[in-house]
């Protein structure tokens, strides 16, 4: 179930990052997203999350629109608890920072109010959908257990032995731009995702769709 809910958060930002300022390739993309998912929804729950293009993007309205008429439940700021036995989980999704429309105040701090929102039950494992990758930091503080996390397209252009190049919010030779981190008890997951950035170049950076074992000790 992890694995549907991270992708589909992944490839449904497709429509954003192909070409963002050419309209006939965002609704190229938007169509091939929804196909995607309304594949997904007959196999297993579909969870969304906004990225940070949707916060500027016109389409946003109508891909929300679409996603939900498939069933996909968005997850804004907001978490659900699944209980197993005497096991719990508690998937929470937030908003990219970019939709709180607040230029003044950090990422980081729209984050962590993002994530106090939400309401992170420190009982339960806790499975966090979160754009953003830098933001370890406020993720570990809120105790979240796992974050499954994008936005830095697996650094773009990859070299032999350096890894990513450039990732948006890190920058050059970006830490966070695929894989397994730790900081604490938390664990984040970096996919290298399917799309590109504003850069629709990828050099020795294959796209990739990741699937996720949660088990239960």
């Amino acid at each position: 179930m992890a694995y549907l809910m991270y992708v589909s958060a992944a490839l449904t930002h497709l429509w954003a990052i192909y070409a963002p300022q050419n309209q006939y390739w965002i609704m190229k993309g938007c169509r091939t997203a929804i196909r995607f998912v309304s594949q997904l929804v007959s196999i297993a729950p579909v969870y969304y999350v906004n990225g940070n293009h949707e916060a500027k993007s016109a389409e946003h309205a109508r891909l929300r629109t679409e996603l939900e008429t498939l069933g996909v439940r968005m997850l804004e700021n907001q978490a659900e608890m699944f209980d197993r036995g005497d096991a719990s989980l508690q998937i929470i999704g937030v908003n990219d920072p970019r939709m709180a429309h607040e230029p003044s105040v950090s990422d980081a701090e729209i984050m962590k109010k993002e994530l106090i929102s939400a309401g992170v039950q420190p009982e339960a494992f806790s499975l966090l959908l979160s754009h953003r990758p830098e933001l370890l930091d406020v993720y570990a503080e809120a105790g979240v257990s796992l974050a499954l996390t994008g936005h830095a397209h697996g650094g773009q252009i990859r070299l032999p032995f350096v890894g990513g190049l450039l990732a948006p919010h890190q920058g050059w030779f970006p830490r966070f731009a695929d894989g397994l981190h730790r900081q604490g008890e938390t664990a984040m997951i970096v996919s290298r995702g399917v799309g590109n950035s504003l850069f629709p170049i990828r050099v020795h950076n294959r796209p990739e769709l990741l699937l996720i074992f949660l088990i239960c000790n």
